[in-house]
């Protein structure tokens, strides 16, 4: 290990300390102000590279003891900023570029499960019953004209001609061919006497 006079760094490659050798500007004396300077002057790792013309590498190696946590750097940035009348703002551009980021970060995080779990009960109930059950039903408490269960209709088109059956129930053969259109695609409900149903 090889270690520089001046501020006390050590190296393991002669190369790398040959180097800083002939570079390093500190003195022990300088530490001790770099120290001081940013534990009791509160100032920050760039005013002091920027006051004593280090490396940051170097102010690494000098303050690596003495760094504020986050937390600490922050309030005193801002304890900063007020005291000085800065007003932090953002660009046109900057703003631009976080709205459109908070844009995606809400479509790609938003609880996708939820989403899935209905798109894929949507599915479903499509396959099952032709069509999602809450627009089944909002179409059923629609109907105007009661309508009978599939078999009963069923059983008087067979005797009966679609108009002739149209006319037992007050509405057209057009009508009733479309009941059975109806039922034959929402197998579930054929034989459903639950309610009274109603159709315009």
């Amino acid at each position: 290990m090889y270690k520089c006079n001046k501020c006390g760094r050590e190296f393991k490659k002669t190369s790398a300390y040959i180097n800083h050798s002939d570079k390093c500007k500190l003195s022990k004396k300088a530490i001790t102000y770099i120290v001081y300077d940013y534990v009791n002057n509160f100032m920050t790792v760039r005013e002091i590279r920027d006051k004593y013309k280090i490396s940051l590498t170097l102010c690494d190696f000098v303050l690596k003891d003495y760094y504020r946590d986050k937390n600490t750097a922050k309030k005193l940035t801002t304890m900063k900023e007020k005291k000085n009348g800065i007003k932090r703002s953002h660009s046109e551009e900057t703003k631009l570029k976080i709205s459109l980021e908070m844009k995606k970060y809400h479509k790609d995080n938003t609880p996708k499960s939820v989403k899935r779990v209905a798109i894929e009960n949507n599915q479903k109930e499509k396959e099952l019953y032709g069509g999602t059950v809450a627009v089944i039903e909002s179409s059923i408490k629609r109907r105007k004209v009661e309508r009978p269960s599939y078999s009963e209709l069923m059983g008087n088109r067979e005797k009966h001609s679609l108009k002739s059956v149209g006319e037992l129930y007050g509405v057209s053969g057009v009508t009733v061919y479309n009941w059975i259109k109806w039922y034959e695609k929402h197998d579930s409900y054929k034989d459903d006497n639950k309610d009274d149903n109603k159709d315009s």
